[in-house]
């Protein structure tokens, strides 16, 4: 069927495609590349002859170049002609921010924070010291972490670590003599484990040590011993009631089970046995950046203190690191019960407390580090924040702010205040609704609040503010409808299972805010993902916002988890009729992206059965089979044609947006390139256009939120929501 399409095309030609794809409405297609291909033979066949497009996969030809620089131009001038794609986008930073903000919180219930060294974002950059060497993280366009190694003296870098695909680098903490790394890495599954890593060679030790299963909410302790022989950690076990956090002891190249509780309720050294902890109780060790202290605080369960005054209660001990070699630490008292603290930040050399001792209202009291011996006590802290009428409920320590907030007498609404620590200016903060905040924490590099805000008849919104009072909402609070008020998170989720053509289930996670009817008159967006991990983005919102559903569809690749062969094309159509079947969506409505490079699936279902979606999206399409080496074993998956070979004359496609990476090593350029221009020939309907946009591989995250906010601008606009309509076109001379 191309064969026949595309060499009618070039005979109608006059040996040549013409000029130029038909004019469209909205622009007109670059003229194809008028160059003889290099001709390759096949017994008596020339392949040019069978390949007519075949002239494209000469990049190094100046008529290629500039071919695929008019489609950039092209592809550029009409996304840009979309409005409201640049609010698209401010949109998207805000939530990218926000969430960067949330994610560097730690879920703990305690109420020790420690800023540095942070419990890292997931896109989080962190960076340490050890001799002569910097150690930091990168994040890729396969958004997978690097670990690199920096040499101060000569410059050059080297990876120690690649995250695995949905793993999540949370943690680095570098061993006292500096030659190895302990990793703390986040599965798929949600469970926490700890890696060790040599700093000589990247080397991956032995050591496998599972830190807390999917659900804990105690932040995960790591720290070295002094001797670099040994890691101190946190074991949280959120379905179990017994032990459900622990401090061990792990001795490095010994297996775990030999591993000894030295903080629980089963420890049995003297220390532990003095603390008489049930198995409720939270431990979270904590290094004292720049200091040699650790600091050791523990939360003690609702049943020890059901009907006491200040809620729970917390206990603080610390220990020079250089006294922990066996598991018999030496830990001193450092605050009890008694001293009601509230909360404990370190910024820098600082350290910030939140006590109700003197006063339920509660005072802020600080503490200069740098002058502290190797003794940490309650009468180092001097009072920064005085007792007053409203009562403090939380603070948060930024490099140059103090921010808390306090609540009336009536506990209606709450106040936010901020002390400028290089200046001493106190200044109250306007909440953009009269409410009752919570979850209030900033971020330490760019200083942005975030926070819930509890209004009167509606559900909590989610905020973020900068220093100077500017505000932005994340999530906007839900009025009160029929006289109830849900709390939480707006965004309802809902899991479908789909019975695919070969019995299995199709596995579909649904999200959509609260209030959503099913009439297909919502722009619904089917997003593709290899694997069995999708994660909701937290810059969903941004869709939802617009009336949109989205739709998360896995998709197991064939050989990885089962022998069974797996048509990811034949799973995708069957969801795509499904939406459409149950009413979630019309053809009108229902767009999809694959965004993974070097796939094929979508563009695939998409070109058998056009009539399903409005739009489409993908990226490093896979569009042809790239030759094999002499043995090589081809891969069983039941796609017996290309993409390229799927193409078909006389076919009314969707609009769609491809992109190529210039260096991709899955999917080279020139078989997205030869795509879009079949597409652009062949395509009927000249109404909806084939896009392409060729760009340098780039790791940013401004980029990647860039190439979001165009596609579901080109979706928006393509599903006729009226906001992302088209500007006037302007004529532009070629």
């Amino acid at each position: 069927m191309l064969k026949k399409s595309l060499l009618g095309c070039l005979l109608m030609g006059s040996m040549a495609f013409p000029a130029r794809a038909q004019l469209q409405t909205w622009g007109e297609y670059p003229d194809v590349p008028r160059l003889m291909p290099n001709s390759v033979t096949n017994g008596n066949r020339d392949l040019s002859q069978i390949d007519p497009l075949r002239a494209l996969q000469n990049l190094d030809e100046i008529e290629v170049q500039s071919w695929l620089r008019k489609q950039n131009d092209l592809t550029g001038r009409l996304l840009s002609r979309i409005n409201a794609r640049d609010e698209l986008l401010a949109r998207l930073q805000d939530l990218d921010i926000a969430s960067r903000v949330q994610k560097n919180v730690a879920t703990t219930p305690l109420v020790m924070k420690t800023i540095v060294p942070p419990m890292a974002k997931k896109s989080a950059r962190i960076e340490l010291k050890v001799t002569g060497a910097e150690i930091y993280t990168q994040s890729a366009s396969d958004q997978r972490t690097r670990l690199i190694i920096r040499n101060e003296i000569i410059g050059s870098e080297r990876v120690l670590y690649v995250e695995n695909p949905g793993e999540h680098l949370l943690r680095v903490a570098a061993a006292p003599d500096a030659k190895h790394l302990a990793l703390m890495l986040e599965q798929p599954s949600g469970e926490v484990l700890i890696r060790v890593v040599s700093v000589l060679d990247g080397e991956l030790s032995d050591d496998n040590i599972f830190c807390a299963s999917a659900g804990s909410v105690a932040e995960p302790s790591m720290i070295w011993t002094a001797d670099s022989s040994a890691l101190i950690y946190s074991q949280s076990l959120a379905a179990s009631s017994l032990n459900k956090t622990d401090i061990w002891l792990h001795v490095i190249g010994q297996p775990q089970k030999n591993d000894k509780i030295i903080i629980g309720a089963q420890a049995t050294g003297t220390f532990a046995k003095k603390l008489k902890m049930s198995s409720l109780d939270v431990p979270v060790i904590t290094a004292l950046t720049g200091t040699p202290l650790l600091l050791l605080s523990i939360s003690q369960s609702e049943e020890k203190t059901e009907g006491r005054a200040g809620g729970k209660e917390r206990s603080y001990f610390y220990v020079n690191q250089s006294e922990i070699r066996t598991t018999e630490i030496p830990w001193k008292n450092f605050a009890m019960p008694v001293d009601k603290v509230q909360s404990l930040i370190q910024e820098g050399e600082q350290l910030f407390l939140l006590t109700n001792k003197k006063s339920a209202s509660g005072e802020i009291l600080k503490m200069d580090l740098s002058k502290a011996s190797d003794k940490l006590q309650l009468s180092q802290f001097k009072e920064l924040v005085k007792a007053s009428a409203t009562e403090i409920k939380d603070i948060a320590v930024s490099k140059t702010h103090l921010f808390w907030h306090a609540l009336a007498a009536d506990d209606s609404r709450s106040k936010l205040f901020k002390l400028d620590l290089t200046n001493g200016a106190l200044a109250e903060l306007t909440l953009p609704e009269s409410g009752v905040l919570t979850q209030l924490h900033v971020d330490h590099d760019t200083e942005l609040l975030s926070f819930n805000l509890k209004t009167a008849n509606a559900s909590a919104g989610a905020y973020t503010m900068t220093p100077q009072g500017k505000t932005t909402v994340v999530t906007a609070a839900v009025p009160m409808q029929r006289e109830v008020v849900k709390e939480g998170n707006p965004v309802e989720r809902r899991p479908l299972l789909i019975p695919a053509a070969d019995g299995r289930s199709l596995s579909v996670d649904l999200s959509y805010l609260r209030g959503f009817e099913k009439n297909a008159e919502h722009p619904v967006l089917l997003r593709i993902a290899p694997g069995t991990d999708v994660a909701t983005e937290f810059g969903d919102m941004a869709w939802l916002e617009k009336g949109g559903v989205i739709a998360n569809l896995n998709i197991n690749v064939a050989g990885t988890q089962s022998a069974k062969v797996v048509d990811a094309v034949s799973d995708i159509a069957t969801v795509a009729r499904y939406l459409v079947k149950e009413n979630y969506a019309s053809p009108k409505k229902l767009v999809a992206e694959e965004m993974q490079s070097g796939n094929s699936a979508l563009i695939k279902a998409m070109l058998r059965q056009p009539d399903l979606f409005a739009a489409v999206a993908a990226h490093d399409v896979a569009s042809e089979e790239l030759p094999k080496a002499p043995g090589l074993i081809k891969p069983k998956i039941n796609t017996p044609r290309t993409a390229y070979a799927e193409l078909r004359a006389e076919v009314a496609y969707p609009a769609i947006l491809l992109t190529a990476d210039a260096k991709s090593t899955k999917a080279p350029i020139w078989m997205t390139a030869k795509l879009a221009a079949g597409l652009q020939i062949l395509s009927t309907n000249k109404n909806k256009p084939v896009l392409l946009q060729t760009m340098a591989q780039s790791t940013t995250t401004e980029d990647a939120l860039t190439q979001k906010a165009n596609r579901w601008a080109f979706f928006l606009w393509q599903t006729g929501v009226q906001e992302f309509s088209l500007k006037p076109q302007q004529i532009f001379t070629r």
